[in-house]
């Protein structure tokens, strides 16, 4: 199911991201220029560690947000030097110390899309 509020074949950071191709979830991938696109598990219907990782581009942090949702960050992307995140952030900001930011890409899905 997918809830607009906007036009249709935009993506939104409102929208319901629990949605469902052929039976697989999917999640959001925000990337730190703000281009966001949608990502679906290789195989199965859950995202492994492993690809997560990749979609970060690093080690797995996951920042629990309103809403049971996930959003996985590069745990490491500021030591590594990777760009602000702004979109990331603006979501993660009610849980973030003040002055701190999402660095690198960023995944967000529903709480329960994310497997065990």
């Amino acid at each position: 199911m997918i809830v607009h509020v906007h036009p249709p074949g935009t993506l939104f950071l409102g929208d319901v991201v629990c949605t469902q191709r052929k039976e697989t979830n999917m999640a959001l991938l925000i990337a730190p220029s703000g281009s966001i696109r949608q990502v679906f598990p290789e195989q199965g219907s859950c995202f492994t560690a492993e690809e997560l990782g990749a979609l970060v581009e690093g080690g797995l942090g996951c920042v629990p947000l309103p809403g049971d949702r996930l959003l996985w960050i590069n745990e490491e992307g500021k030591l590594h030097g990777l760009p602000s995140n702004p979109l990331a952030t603006i979501l993660a900001r009610s849980v973030l110390w003040p002055g701190d930011y999402i660095a690198g890409p960023a995944v967000v899905m529903p709480r329960q899309e994310a497997g065990e």
